[in-house]
C-alpha cells in the first residue's frame, strides 16, 4: 500500500531541524525572571489527511479513498528555552489509518486470452505511539515573530537504539476476482487474502497568530497539497493552571450491554443509544465551565456503511435492492440539535450555554459502528474536545469495541472470545473431519442473517453453521440433532442466486465481504423407484459442491403411516449428512437376490418361494430386487446412526435358515432381515457396530462397519 506524508514534512523530519535556531541556553531558567519555566502546555494536537483518487486510462480504472489521523496528546509540555517548549522524551500519540480502494484490469479488444480482473482492497489500523511536540511562543522585542509554531514529528531514538516512534500495525484484505487472462484451461480467479501492514504518524510544521501572553491557543489550518489531498491541522492548546472547561461524553448504563440492531430495511431505525454530554470546570463536575460553551459540533466519524441490513436482507429474490446507507445517523427529532449533512453525520446544537443534554443515535444495521465525537466552541473561540467521562479518549466506539474489530464487545464477552479477527472463521463445533469453520467470518456470524421469514439472528461463533432452502417445508430432520451443526431453514425471498456455479447455486451472504455461503437446494421430488433420498454434487461434498437434495416426502409417507413421520426425518438428515461430506458405512459389499428359497413355518413339508419378476432385458432371468445385507456394508455398524440404511429384506447368515442369491450367482445362506430400530441418534463417533449389528449377537445381521466415524467425516468448507 501506499503512504503519504505531506511535501515537505517528509524533509523536516528528517533532516530532524527546526526552523527557528535554539541558542545554547540552559534547559531551566530559574532565574531569568520570566517565569516561563513554571509555565507548562496541555492539550490534542490533531493531523488528518484525505485524499479521494480516480483514474481510468487505457484498461486499467478505479478509485481510490484514504482517511489517516494522528493525533497528539500533549500533557504538561516543559519549558526549554527563551520561548519554546518540547517533549524531548515524546507524547502519546494515536493514529488511526483507513484506506479503500476499487479497481478493474481489462486486456485491450483483440486479446486470445481477454483479462477481465476486478480488486477491492482495504486497510485498517490504530495504535498508540511517541511523537514529538515543539511549540514556540510570541516573545518581546526580537524575540517576538509576530506569531507562533507548532512543529510535530517522530522522536529519535531510545538509549538502546530503538525509535521510540514505532510504526503502528494495519490489516489488508485483497479480494480480487474475474478472469486472469492466461491459457488456462479454467482461468477464472475468485480469492480473498488478509495480510499485515503498517503505517506511522504524521509530522506537520504549522505557523499561526496567536496574541502576546495567550494562556490558550487554538485554531485549524488546511493545506492542500494536491488536487486530491487535503491536510488538515488542528489544534487546542492551553495553559496548565489556569481554570479550564471540560466536557464529558457520558454513555448510557446499557452502554456495555448494547448491541446496534436494524428493522426491515436501510431507512428504518433499528434501535437507538443516547450519549449524555456534560460541561463543567475541570476537574471539579459540580461547578459550572468557566467559558461560556457557544455552540457544541457533533459528529460521527468513520461510519460503517454495510450493505443492506445484515447479510441476507433485503435480497433480490425477494424483490428487494439492498443499498449502502450509513448504519448510523444522529436523530434529527432532538430539538437541541440541527442536523447540518444530508447523511445524518453531523450536527450543532440550537442553543448556547448547553451544559447538559443527550444525543441520540440511531441503528439502521445489525453490524453497524461508528465513533462518537464532540467539539465545543467556547465564548472565547476556543475548542474543547469532549472526552469519555472516566477516560481520556477523545471519540467513543458505538457500540463498545475496545479491540477495534468492528464488533460489540458484549457479544465477544458472551462467547468467550479474547483478541478475536473479524475475518476469523474458527469454529470448531463439531470437530468433524477437522477443518475448523463453515466459511462464515467472525464478524459476519455477528452480523447475523434473516432467517425462516422476518426473524433476525446472529449465529454462534462456536457451532458450525448449514444453512439450507427448504422450498417445500420438509423441516430439517434429525440433521442438527444427529451432526451436532446448527441448522438454518432458509426461504428464497433469504437467498440469491448465482448460476454460473457449477454446485450450489443459491447462497445467503449477498451482502457479506467475504466468500460466499451458499444455502444447500433441499426439494420434494419423485426420484427412482425405491429411492428415498439423493443427494448430487461432486466431491469434496460441502454446501458449495452440492447441487441438490432430493427427498421423495410421499414415499416416506407411505412408510409412516402419514406425513412428517419418522423415516421422513432420518431421511433428511441422512441426506443432509452427505451434504456435509459424510459418506455411508460401506459401500459395494451388500449383495443383491431374485429368488430366496425359505422352510414353510406352518408345514414342514412345503417351502416359501420369495422371487423378483422378470427381467424384461434378459429372457429367462429374474430382476435381481430383494437387498442382502452383509458385514461392513451400508446397513453394518451403529444402528441408531441415520447414516446407516435399514430396509434389506435379507441378511447373510452362515447358520440361516433361508437360501438364494442373484441371477446366476452362488447360493447363501440367509435369515429374514426383520424389523430394525430407528435411527434415531447421533452420527457415529466408531465403526463399532451397535444393537443388531453387535458382534456379541448370534449373529449380527452386517457387523461392523467398513467406514462408519460419521461425525469425524462433517465438512462444511473446501
Amino acid at each position: 500500500m501506499r503512504r503519504f506524508i505531506p511535501v515537505g514534512v517528509l524533509a523536516l523530519l528528517l533532516a530532524g531541524a527546526l526552523w527557528w535556531p535554539r541558542p545554547g541556553i540552559p534547559t531551566v531558567q530559574a532565574k531569568d525572571g520570566t517565569g516561563l519555566d513554571k509555565i507548562t502546555w496541555s492539550g490534542t494536537i490533531r493531523i488528518e489527511l484525505q485524499s479521494h483518487h480516480t483514474w481510468d486510462q487505457n484498461q486499467d480504472a478505479g478509485t481510490e479513498n484514504r482517511h489517516k489521523v494522528t493525533e497528539y496528546q500533549v500533557e504538561g509540555l516543559s519549558h526549554d528555552a527563551l520561548n519554546q517548549w518540547d517533549s524531548p522524551g515524546g507524547v502519546p500519540t494515536h493514529v488511526s489509518y483507513h484506506e479503500d480502494s476499487a479497481s478493474t484490469e481489462v486486456s485491450k479488444p483483440g486479446i486470445t486470452y481477454p483479462e477481465n480482473m476486478h480488486f477491492e482492497i482495504s486497510e485498517d489500523g490504530s495504535g498508540m505511539t511517541s511523537g514529538d511536540v515543539s511549540l514556540w511562543i510570541r516573545g518581546d522585542g526580537e524575540l517576538d515573530r509576530g506569531h507562533c509554531r507548532l512543529e510535530l514529528g517522530g522522536v529519535g531514538s531510545r538509549t538502546d537504539g530503538g525509535p521510540l516512534t514505532k510504526d503502528i500495525p494495519t490489516s489488508i484484505t485483497n479480494h480480487m476476482w474475474g478472469l486472469l487472462g492466461s491459457q488456462n484451461p479454467n482461468p477464472s480467479v475468485n480469492e480473498m487474502r488478509h495480510y499485515p501492514g503498517t503505517t506511522s504518524l504524521d509530522g506537520a510544521r504549522v505557523d499561526f497568530p496567536c496574541a502576546k501572553g495567550a494562556h490558550t491557543l487554538s485554531g485549524t489550518q488546511e493545506t492542500e497539497h494536491t488536487a486530491d489531498m487535503t491536510e488538515r491541522t488542528t489544534w487546542n492548546l492551553y495553559q496548565d493552571g489556569d481554570p479550564r472547561t471540560e466536557v464529558e461524553l457520558v454513555p448510557p448504563g446499557e452502554y456495555a450491554q448494547w448491541m446496534p440492531q436494524a428493522d426491515k430495511d436501510e431507512k428504518t431505525v433499528g434501535n437507538y443509544i443516547d450519549i449524555g454530554i456534560v460541561a463543567h470546570t475541570k476537574g471539579d463536575p459540580s461547578l459550572k465551565p468557566p467559558k461560556q460553551v457557544k455552540k457544541y459540533t457533533i459528529t460521527l466519524e468513520n461510519t460503517s456503511r454495510e450493505q443492506g441490513v445484515d447479510l441476507n436482507w433485503p435480497s433480490s429474490m425477494a424483490g428487494a435492492k439492498a443499498t449502502k446507507d450509513y448504519d448510523f445517523r444522529i436523530d434529527p427529532k432532538n430539538t437541541l440539535v440541527k442536523v447540518i449533512d444530508s447523511d445524518g453525520q453531523q450536527a450543532e446544537t440550537t442553543q448556547e450555554n448547553l451544559t447538559d443534554f443527550k444525543v441520540r443515535l440511531n441503528s439502521y444495521d445489525w453490524g453497524g459502528y461508528t465513533t462518537l465525537k464532540v467539539v465545543a466552541k467556547l465564548s472565547d473561540g476556543s475548542p474543547v474536545t469532549a472526552h469519555i467521562h472516566g477516560g481520556t479518549s477523545e471519540s467513543l466506539n458505538v457500540p463498545q469495541d475496545d479491540n477495534q474489530n468492528h464488533i460489540a464487545d458484549v457479544w465477544e464477552k458472551n462467547w468467550g472470545l479474547t483478541g478475536a479477527q473479524a475475518d476469523a472463521d474458527d469454529d470448531d463445533r463439531p470437530v468433524g473431519d477437522g477443518h475448523k469453520g463453515d466459511s462464515i467470518p467472525l464478524y459476519d456470524e455477528y452480523r447475523g442473517f434473516h432467517i425462516g421469514g422476518r426473524r433476525h439472528e446472529r449465529l454462534s461463533p462456536i457451532t458450525k453453521d448449514l444453512f439450507v432452502l427448504d422450498s417445500a417445508s420438509l423441516g430439517g430432520g434429525v440433521y442438527q440433532a444427529a451432526s451436532g451443526v446448527t441448522l438454518h431453514l432458509v426461504k428464497s425471498s433469504e437467498t440469491d442466486i448465482m448460476p454460473e456455479n457449477a454446485g450450489a447455486q443459491y447462497y445467503v451472504t449477498a451482502n457479506g465481504h467475504g466468500e460466499k455461503v451458499y444455502a444447500v437446494l433441499m426439494l420434494n421430488k419423485q426420484i427412482a423407484a425405491g429411492v428415498i433420498g439423493l443427494t448430487t454434487g461432486y466431491t469434496p461434498m460441502v454446501p458449495e459442491n452440492v447441487k441438490s437434495v432430493l427427498i421423495d416426502a410421499a414415499m416416506a409417507a407411505r412408510l409412516d403411516d402419514g406425513p412428517g413421520g419418522p423415516e421422513l426425518r432420518i431421511t433428511i438428515g441422512h441426506e443432509l449428512g452427505h451434504a456435509s461430506d459424510v459418506r455411508h458405512h460401506g459401500e459395494g459389499q451388500d449383495r443383491k437376490a431374485s429368488r430366496v428359497t425359505c422352510p414353510n413355518p406352518n408345514d414342514k413339508d412345503r417351502v416359501l418361494i420369495y422371487t423378483c419378476p422378470d427381467d424384461p432385458g434378459h429372457p429367462g432371468s429374474k430382476l435381481n430386487c430383494m437387498t442382502v445385507a452383509v458385514d461392513g456394508g451400508l446397513y453394518s455398524g451403529d444402528d441408531a446412526c441415520p447414516m446407516r440404511y435399514s430396509d434389506a429384506y435379507w441378511y447373510y447368515n452362515p447358520k440361516g435358515e433361508c437360501w438364494g442369491g442373484a441371477s446366476g450367482g452362488a447360493a447363501l445362506t440367509l435369515s429374514p432381515y426383520g424389523k430394525d430400530p430407528l435411527a434415531l441418534g447421533s452420527f457415529c463417533a466408531s465403526p463399532a457396530g451397535t444393537g443388531v449389528n453387535d458382534p456379541s449377537r448370534d449373529p449380527p445381521k452386517a457387523g461392523d462397519a467398513t467406514l462408519g466415524r460419521c461425525a469425524a467425516q462433517i465438512r462444511l468448507k473446501k
